[in-house]
């Protein structure tokens, strides 16, 4: 059976979905902090366009690689449910948040599920880390914390977003918090670019 590698590919687009989304979360911030909350909101309507196209294709690629895994080199150890579970769970959540933005919807309930979803991730990295998957375990764990964190981050980060939206006032808390988001996004997009770069080269050489 035919095989088409599309690991690096799908490393290189967790890098642009948190790139992405910390882009967005940084130009919003700074809309909120100059008081224009009309502003606010025709930012997030942008944002929710590429994120929702980002998350349909990361969710479609998920999907095709939990339901045609081919890779017998790789052992009998799960790695379509390592690789894609969560990709898949990213994918769902960006059109998840499109849909709830275009629908003048809270985010907070997106952000709620994106926690969950982040502490699933880092539990994913830490069960396969200890089963040594990947040719490097402790990279491997340490993005799916990144990411994990990133998700749980994003909660705060929605119940600001909601406020902000609705021209309240945003409590220091939540904006430090958000800042706590934004910083986890930004390591774990370059996390993800750290080990895409390198991989692009062999996968490109011969598919594993």
């Amino acid at each position: 059976m035919a095989f088409v590698d599309d690991l690096g590919l799908d490393l290189f687009l967790l890098a642009f979905s948190a790139f992405l989304l910390s882009y967005g979360t940084a130009s919003v911030l700074l809309s909120y902090r100059k008081g224009k909350g009309d502003e606010v909101r025709e930012k997030m309507r942008s944002l929710s366009i590429p994120i929702g196209t980002l998350g349909l294709f990361i969710l479609l690629m998920g999907m095709e690689g939990e339901f045609v895994w081919p890779l017998p080199n790789f052992g009998k150890l799960g790695y379509d449910i390592l690789f894609f579970d969560g990709f898949s769970m990213l994918g769902f959540l960006l059109l998840a948040a499109a849909l709830a933005i275009n629908m003048n919807r809270r985010l907070e309930y997106i952000g709620l599920m994106s926690m969950m979803f982040g502490l699933t991730v880092i539990f994913y990295g830490a069960v396969a880390y200890g089963l040594r998957m990947t040719e490097e375990p402790f990279a491997m764990f340490g993005l799916y914390t990144l990411f994990g964190l990133s998700g749980v981050a994003a909660l705060p980060a929605s119940i600001a977003a909601d406020r902000a939206i609705a021209s309240a006032k945003v409590g220091r808390k939540w904006i430090v918090m958000t800042y706590g988001y934004l910083f986890f996004l930004v390591v774990s997009a370059l996390a993800a670019l750290a080990i895409a770069a390198p991989a692009i080269a062999s996968h490109l050489a011969s598919a594993p």
